[in-house]
């Protein structure tokens, strides 16, 4: 065969086994590896919650004579306080950002009835 005859021959199409395939790969994997765990963290919830994005409560001490609980929440920079009515709480103060509420007292079991 001559070069110029060669040349006009189309050529064929070859699986090429090269580190671009490999790498290309190793990055989709890498990538999607990393969304897969920014997922989970913004799922759980307490990273986003200990830099202060959501909105939180703790349970303070109860006064003496006083049935249910009390809460303190505040609110986050994404998110405002939570809203405790759903749970039967009022609301009873708020003080600069922070709101203070009132929960009764879960049904408790007697034990000798």
């Amino acid at each position: 065969m001559s070069a110029a005859a060669s040349a006009t021959e189309p050529q064929g199409i070859e699986a090429n086994g090269s580190n671009a395939d490999k790498q290309t790969m190793r990055g989709v994997l890498v990538g999607a590896l990393l969304v897969l765990t920014l997922m989970i963290v913004i799922k759980d919830g307490r990273l986003m919650h200990k830099a202060g994005l959501t909105g939180g409560c703790t349970v303070l001490t109860t006064p003496a004579g006083d049935a249910g609980s009390w809460q303190a929440c505040t609110p986050g920079k994404l998110q405002g306080a939570p809203d405790l009515t759903r749970q039967s709480c009022t609301s009873v103060n708020v003080v600069g950002k922070t709101e203070y509420w009132h929960c009764p007292a879960g049904i408790q079991s007697g034990h000798g009835s």
